[in-house]
C-alpha cells in the first residue's frame, strides 16, 4: 500500500508492467463515441486563497501592462481534432521538425506541418492491450535531446482501481512504433488524475494526482511521482523509483537546459505557490514563493464561470492548478489560471512567473482585463533560446463565442509586461456540453524545432455546443532579430547583476541576471529619462538629481579575483567625483566621473597601497564631452596584470598592469552614489551590468557598438 508521506514511502522502485508494442498508423481509426468525463478531483485540502506579502518591497514587482510592440501573427493554422463526443477534449500536442502530433480525449492524431492528416486512432485502440478502461487526461511532449515522443495518460478504471499509462516512440516518427508500461494504483477505488510529464538530460518525470479510495470518496488527496532513468526508458526499460506525498497538483518541469538533473517541480494551488525537487528519497520543497498579488485559486461556488456571446449559460473554468512548467537558461517559467478579485472574483485572468531554481522571483505579470470583460484561462508556455515567450490560452467575452488565442512577450520587454493578446481560432457558436459544462482541461505550447518560432494548440467553441481544436504557427521572421541586441549580449557573459534602469514605476530595480539580486531606487526619477537615438526613436532610463539620488544595491559585492562593471552614462554638470557604480567605503571599486581625482579599484595587493588609481574618466579623455545631451558607453575592466577603463568601446591610455589576488568586498555599493555615501551623479544611468569575471577588448567593442534593442521589428536604439 502506497503511503501518503514522502519520508515514509523513500527509496522505492516499482516494476511498470511492460505491454506489448504498437504501431500508431496501424491502430483503428477514431470514431466519435460520446462521452462526458468525470469532474476532476478537488484540489488538496490546504489549499487556500492567495495573500499579499506582509512586509517589504516585493508588492513593487507586480507591474500588470500591456506594451505597445504587438505579438507576432501566426504565418500557419489548421485545425487538430474537432469533438470526437467526449467532453471536455483536455486539448494537448506537441511537435518536432516532421510531424505535428495532437492528442486529446478519444483521439490520437498525427499530421504533418502544413495539417495534412497522416494517422488518426482512438485512444482506446491505442493503449487496448494494456486492459485500459476509461483512458484520458492525455499529456505529451516531444523531447529534442533524445528525440522522441513521450505519452501518458490515466487509466480511472470501471469499478476497480485506476492506473497510469506511458509510452515512448522508438523513433521521431510518431506513426511507428511505441513501448508502452502500466502502473495500477494498488488501492480499491483509487483513480490516477492528470498525469503530467516533465523531462531533464537524465529523467523522466511522471506526477499523477491519486483521488478516489474509501477514505476520500472526491478530490486528490495525494501525488505518486514515478522517476523513470531516460536511457533505460528509451531501451524499453521500465524501473522507475516512486515517491508519494500529500502535495497534491505537482507540475514536473521540462527542462531545455543541457546538463541539468535535478527533478524540478512546482505547486500552484495557493499563494505562496511552492517549489519542489524529487528525487527517490522522496519530495523536498525547496522554496515557498509569496504572490506580488492576491487571487483566488476557484471561481465563487466553484460553478461555470466564463461569459460567451449569446446566452447566459457560463463555461467551466477550472481551477489554479498547473500544467505548464518550463525551464530554459537558468529559469522556471510557469503559468496558471487566477481569478479575480480575490474575495469576489468576477474574471480569471493568466497568471506568469519567471523563478530561479532557488525560489526567488525573477519576474511576475498577468494578462488580465481589469474591466472584467474578457477572461482568459487553461494557459500554457513556452520559451525560445532568446528568452522570448508564448503564452496560449482560452478568451472567453460575452460579446464573442468562445475562443483561442495567445500573447508575446520580449525578451527586452519590460519587466511585468505581455503584449496584447491575438485572436488565434475566433468561436463559431454557443457551447453548452453540459452541467458543469466543461472546458479546457489545458492547452500546450511549445517551441519549434528552430528554437525561435513557437506552435500552440488551443481549443474554440464549434458548431452547434462542439468543440474543436486549433494549431498555429508563430513564425520565427517575427522573432529573429537581424543582430543581436546589447541584453542579449550581456546576458551571454553572464553578469552576476544586471540592471536594465528602464522601470517606469514602483521602486524597484530588477535584475535581469539569473541571480535576482533585484535593488531599491532611492529618490531616483524612475522612467522619467530619454534616450534618443539616429532614428528619433526613444529609450527609458533613470534619472539622478546629484543630491539624494542612489540605486542600493543588496548584499556583498567583491572577493573576486577579477571583475568588469559597464554602464550608459550620460553627464549633466561635469563635476568632480560623480558615482556611477561604488562602494561607499574603501573597498570594492570606485567607478566614478573625476574631474580631477582617479578611478579606483580596492585589492589586496600586498605591501602596497591597497588600491588601482586607474585612468581618468573624465571630459579631457578625447572622446566626447560628457555633458547634455550625449550619452556614451562606458566600463571598468580589472584583472590582475591589467586594469582599464573604456568610453565607447576604446580603453583609454594608462592602463594599470600591478598585480592582485583579489578585489575587496563590500557590503554596501550603489549606483548613482559613492565614497561616504555621496558623490551623487547628476544625469542618468542605464544598463549597468556587474560581472565577476573580466571581459575582453572585443566583447566591450562589441556591447558599446550593438543595437539597443532587437531589430526585426522591433525598436532598434543606439546609445553613444
Amino acid at each position: 500500500m502506497l503511503l501518503c508521506s514522502a519520508a515514509a514511502a523513500n527509496d522505492r522502485h516499482v516494476a511498470f508492467q511492460r505491454l506489448p508494442d504498437v504501431v500508431l498508423s496501424s491502430l483503428t481509426p477514431s470514431t466519435p463515441a460520446f462521452a462526458i468525463e468525470r469532474e476532476e478531483g478537488a484540489l488538496p485540502a490546504v489549499i487556500h486563497n492567495a495573500e499579499l506579502p506582509a512586509a517589504g518591497y516585493l508588492a513593487d514587482w507586480f507591474v500588470a501592462h500591456v506594451t505597445s510592440d504587438p505579438t507576432p501573427a501566426a504565418d500557419a493554422n489548421f485545425s487538430g481534432v474537432s469533438d470526437n463526443g467526449h467532453a471536455p477534449p483536455d486539448t494537448m500536442g506537441a511537435v518536432n521538425s516532421r510531424f505535428v502530433m495532437t492528442v486529446v480525449n478519444g483521439t490520437y492524431r498525427v499530421q504533418d506541418r502544413s495539417g495534412n492528416i497522416l494517422s488518426s486512432v482512438s485512444e482506446s485502440s491505442f493503449w487496448a492491450s494494456d486492459g485500459a478502461v476509461n483512458p484520458g487526461d492525455p499529456n505529451l511532449i516531444f523531447d529534442r535531446s533524445s528525440g522522441r515522443w513521450f505519452l501518458t495518460a490515466g487509466d480511472s478504471g470501471a469499478t476497480d482501481s485506476g492506473a497510469v499509462d506511458l509510452a515512448v516512440s522508438q523513433s521521431d516518427d510518431p506513426t511507428g512504433t511505441w513501448s508502452r508500461f502500466r502502473y495500477k494504483v494498488p488501492s480499491f477505488g483509487e483513480w490516477y488524475d492528470q498525469p503530467l510529464i516533465g523531462v531533464n538530460q537524465t529523467t523522466v518525470v511522471l506526477s499523477v494526482n491519486v483521488a478516489g479510495g474509501p477514505s476520500r470518496p472526491g478530490g486528490v488527496f495525494r501525488a505518486d511521482v514515478f522517476l523513470f532513468d531516460k536511457t533505460q526508458l528509451l531501451n524499453g526499460l521500465a524501473s522507475p523509483a516512486i515517491t508519494s506525498t500529500s502535495d497534491g497538483a505537482l507540475c514536473p518541469a521540462v527542462v531545455l537546459d543541457s546538463g541539468v538533473t535535478t527533478n524540478y517541480l512546482v505547486q500552484t494551488a495557493g499563494s505562496p505557490i511552492r517549489l519542489f525537487d524529487v528525487s527517490a528519497a522522496g519530495v523536498r520543497q525547496l522554496a515557498s514563493i509569496p504572490s506580488p498579488a492576491a487571487w483566488a485559486s476557484y471561481p465563487p461556488q466553484r460553478l461555470d464561470f466564463s461569459p460567451q456571446l449569446g446566452t447566459g449559460v457560463k463555461i467551466n473554468a477550472g481551477d489554479s492548478r498547473l500544467h505548464s512548467l518550463i525551464m530554459r537558461d537558468g529559469f522556471l517559467w510557469l503559468a496558471h489560471t487566477v481569478f479575480l478579485p480575490q474575495n469576489a472574483p468576477t474574471r480569471s485572468a493568466i497568471q506568469w512567473w519567471k523563478l530561479t531554481t532557488s525560489g526567488l522571483l525573477a519576474d511576475f505579470g498577468r494578462i488580465d482585463d481589469a474591466t472584467g470583460g474578457v477572461s482568459y484561462t487553461y494557459p500554457s508556455i513556452a520559451v525560445n533560446r532568446n528568452d522570448d515567450v508564448l503564452i496560449g490560452f482560452s478568451q472567453f467575452t460575452s460579446s464573442e463565442y468562445a475562443s483561442g488565442a495567445y500573447a508575446f512577450r520580449a525578451s527586452t520587454d519590460p519587466p511585468g509586461s505581455f503584449r496584447a493578446p491575438v485572436v488565434l481560432k475566433a468561436g463559431e457558436s454557443v457551447y453548452n456540453k453540459a452541467s458543469p459544462n466543461r472546458w479546457g482541461d489545458y492547452s500546450n505550447t511549445v517551441v519549434d524545432s528552430d528554437d525561435l518560432s513557437f506552435w500552440t494548440i488551443q481549443e474554440y467553441a464549434s458548431t452547434s455546443s462542439r468543440w474543436g481544436t486549433w494549431w498555429a504557427h508563430v513564425p520565427n521572421q517575427a522573432l529573429q532579430p537581424a543582430t543581436e541586441a546589447y541584453a542579449d549580449l550581456v546576458l551571454k557573459e553572464r553578469p552576476i547583476a544586471y540592471y536594465r534602469l528602464n522601470e517606469t514605476s514602483g521602486t524597484t530595480a530588477f535584475d535581469s541576471s539569473s541571480n535576482a539580486r533585484h535593488a531599491r531606487y532611492v529618490n531616483v526619477g524612475v522612467g522619467q529619462a530619454q534616450v534618443t537615438g539616429a532614428t528619433g526613436q526613444s529609450e527609458t532610463a533613470a534619472s539622478f538629481n546629484g543630491s539624494s539620488s542612489y540605486v542600493a544595491l543588496p548584499g556583498s559585492w567583491g572577493g573576486w579575483s577579477s571583475a568588469t562593471i559597464e554602464a550608459w552614462v550620460q553627464i549633466e554638470t561635469g563635476s568632480d567625483f560623480e558615482a556611477i557604480v561604488s562602494a561607499t567605503g574603501l573597498s570594492f571599486i570606485h567607478f566614478q566621473y573625476n574631474a580631477t581625482g582617479n578611478v579606483a579599484v580596492y585589492t589586496d595587493q600586498p605591501g602596497q597601497l591597497p588600491y588601482l588609481a586607474l585612468p581618468i574618466l573624465n571630459d579631457s579623455t578625447g572622446y566626447g564631452r560628457f555633458g547634455a545631451p550625449s550619452w556614451h558607453h562606458v566600463a571598468i575592466v580589472s584583472k590582475s596584470g591589467s586594469s582599464c577603463v573604456f568610453v565607447n568601446g576604446t580603453p583609454l591610455p594608462g592602463c594599470i598592469t600591478q598585480t592582485f589576488s583579489s578585489i575587496l568586498s563590500s557590503n554596501e555599493v550603489r549606483i548613482g552614489s559613492g565614497y561616504a555615501q555621496k558623490r551623487f551623479l547628476k544625469g542618468a544611468i542605464a544598463e549597468v551590468a556587474i560581472y565577476d569575471h573580466a571581459l575582453s577588448d572585443s566583447q566591450i567593442r562589441t556591447h558599446a557598438s550593438a543595437p539597443f534593442v532587437r531589430a526585426g521589428g522591433r525598436r532598434r536604439v543606439t546609445r553613444h
